[in-house]
């Protein structure tokens, strides 16, 4: 579930509309996630609300944004944690995915083994990371980058369910059906494709049209 649009969105104070949305999902058979921003551990500038790049202020944020979400929605069926702006490399000695690792292991002993852990660092990752995240979001990115995309060799290895892509900008039905047809080629197991641009700074801000959206359940649950 991403709640809002700002890099720092993740669990706020509590919405009723929420819990009732994920009530629901949750009687449908879905799992629903809360977004919780890692802000790639500092690396790259980007700072915790209170404005360090400490990795180690960084590894506080996360944890508390992450029993938030679970004090605010657990009760109400929230199934896991999608980390966002997600490290890539396994750094030296591996001090990057162990960050990573860590935090998989926190939501999962804090708030039950049966939560879903995703990370996106959105790109190319190392194949360290499945230690990390029972999904790692191997694609962000338009629909024209997509075409070419070339996946690392490791993703054809692993359970479909491993894997996630996340296209934007693909702007018809004839585009999505050639997104999907290749997030299989892949080995993608999941797959979000919206009509949606980055025009505003966020692409996934809003909901397919109906007859994009129905045509996009109909291609993902065909062999």
């Amino acid at each position: 579930m991403l709640p809002s649009a700002f890099r720092y969105n993740g669990p706020g104070t509590g919405d009723t509309q929420y819990t009732q949305a994920i009530q629901r999902a949750r009687s449908a058979g879905i799992t629903v996630i809360g977004y919780v921003a890692t802000g790639y551990f500092g690396t790259t500038g980007i700072t915790t609300r209170s404005g360090s790049t400490d990795p180690a202020e960084w590894m506080r944020q996360i944890k508390s944004d992450v029993d938030t979400w679970y004090r605010l929605y657990g009760s109400s069926g929230l199934g896991g944690i999608f980390f966002d702006e997600a490290l890539s490399r396994c750094g030296a000695g591996n001090a990057d995915v162990n960050r990573y690792i860590e935090l998989r292991s926190y939501v999962e002993q804090r708030h039950g083994a049966a939560s879903t852990v995703v990370d996106n660092p959105g790109t190319g990752v190392e194949e360290c990371y499945t230690a990390a995240a029972d999904t790692l979001v191997t694609f962000e990115g338009n629909d024209a980058s997509y075409r070419s995309h070339r996946p690392q060799s490791w993703e054809a290895r692993v359970p479909a369910d491993r894997i996630w892509h996340m296209v934007y900008a693909s702007p018809d039905e004839s585009t999505l059906r050639t997104a999907v047809s290749l997030s299989k080629q892949r080995n993608a197991g999941h797959v979000y494709i919206t009509p949606d641009t980055i025009a505003d700074g966020n692409p996934w801000d809003t909901l397919p049209p109906v007859s994009y959206w129905n045509t996009q359940l109909s291609l993902a649950a065909a062999p």
